[in-house]
């Protein structure tokens, strides 16, 4: 009975993985992208950052933090349907890249504008995140899988994510003792860049459409053809 039990699930998981590899594929990139971008070690240890940076602490600068992820996340909301679902993807890694480019200026070059780049680059970084992997992750994984293992996929994905956000906390505070102080954001800037590129070859445009017609988009995507 166990070894049917668990050839019936081999079967069945390699089912899913025939049918939906693509979706599959989609989802494991955009949760490690997510974590790997560098938003949430960057706005966990904002005040550690500005005062590396020499910022002056001013608990103004984090209440404005949550601020601009608040008013973005609840723009993104409502113009999600208006604006489409890539739009919004491709948009938000772009401003994450630029921030995260500043933020290595910023640290690397201790000039006069050193902290403006590293304000502007950290506020810059939770917007992108708030405009595309914070609400679209979730919002696309579960619009391209279909009802009956959507569920799965969103468990799936939550894991994903947990793992990588854990590996990626050790990187910014040891990553800077290490390696210097950009060399953290480098890494977030690298793996933005690999996931904004993947993001424009590989996923299309998912709202408004069916699982199934999310399927066949996905043969006119660079990647998939």
């Amino acid at each position: 009975n166990n070894y049917d039990a668990k050839s019936t699930w081999r079967e069945y998981a390699m089912t899913v993985f025939r049918l939906y590899f693509r979706q599959i594929i989609i989802t494991l990139v955009l949760s490690s992208a997510q974590a790997f971008c560098g938003q949430g070690n960057i706005l966990n240890y904002a005040p550690t950052i500005f005062a590396n940076a020499g910022v002056p602490e001013d608990s103004t600068l984090l209440l404005l933090l949550g601020s601009v992820k608040f008013v973005s996340t609840a723009l993104v909301i409502l113009s999600v349907d208006r604006l489409g679902r890539r739009v919004l993807l491709l948009s938000g890694i772009c401003i994450i890249c630029m921030s995260l480019f500043a933020l290595i200026i910023g640290f690397s070059k201790r000039t006069e504008i050193s902290n403006t780049l590293t304000v502007f680059g950290t506020i810059g970084i939770v917007i992108g995140y708030s405009t595309s992997f914070g609400p679209l992750t979730w919002l696309i994984t579960s619009e391209m899988f279909p009802s009956k293992i959507r569920g799965r996929a969103l468990g799936g994905q939550a894991i994903v994510t947990g793992i990588s956000s854990y590996l990626v906390s050790f990187t910014l505070l040891s990553g800077m003792d290490r390696f210097g102080d950009t060399a953290p954001f480098i890494l977030y800037l690298v793996a933005s860049s690999l996931a904004l590129l993947f993001s424009w070859l590989a996923i299309p445009n998912t709202g408004d459409r069916t699982p199934s017609e999310i399927n066949n988009d996905l043969n006119a995507m660079f990647l998939w053809r």
